[in-house]
């Protein structure tokens, strides 16, 4: 090594763990968690969902998301941290072939958790943000959107 020239460490990355659930049998923590990083996401990253009444939004949306939750194909997958399995990095809310939600924790995002949280094909989406639809036109061009799903 030169003088003068700092010798940088590798930074390890933490490795994580994709713990699948079904959605009716979330535990009351992680639905919690489910429905506040969802709704808040999908109204800040979605212009449309931005123009509704806060009230009105949180409270309507909180019954649909729950409903979906209790779905019987509906499966929840969580990327919890291998070393504390208690920090979530990330979560998918899916059925057979639709893909509802998808939420990375910011910093996290980039590194291959979303992809991880969705191991299968989808034929639908049915929520969307602007991250959302730079990933979908660029991924997925042949998914359809479909909120009525």
């Amino acid at each position: 090594m030169d003088a003068g020239t700092a010798e940088i460490p590798l930074e390890e990355k933490a490795t994580y763990s994709i713990i699948p659930y079904l959605g009716k049998n979330l535990s009351e923590e992680h639905r919690n968690m489910v429905l506040a990083k969802w709704m808040r996401t999908l109204r800040f990253g979605n212009d449309i969902f931005r123009l509704i009444d806060s009230t009105s939004y949180f409270d309507a949306y909180q019954i649909y998301i729950k409903a979906l939750l209790k779905r019987p194909q509906c499966i929840v997958r969580f990327a919890m941290l291998t070393d504390d399995m208690d920090t979530c990095l990330g979560f998918s809310v899916s059925e057979t072939n639709i893909l509802h939600y998808v939420w990375v924790q910011k910093d996290e995002r980039r590194h291959g958790i979303g992809k991880s949280l969705v191991p299968f094909a989808f034929k639908y989406i049915t929520h969307i943000t602007r991250a959302g639809m730079i990933i979908w036109n660029n991924k997925f061009p042949d998914v359809r959107f479909d909120p009525f799903k």
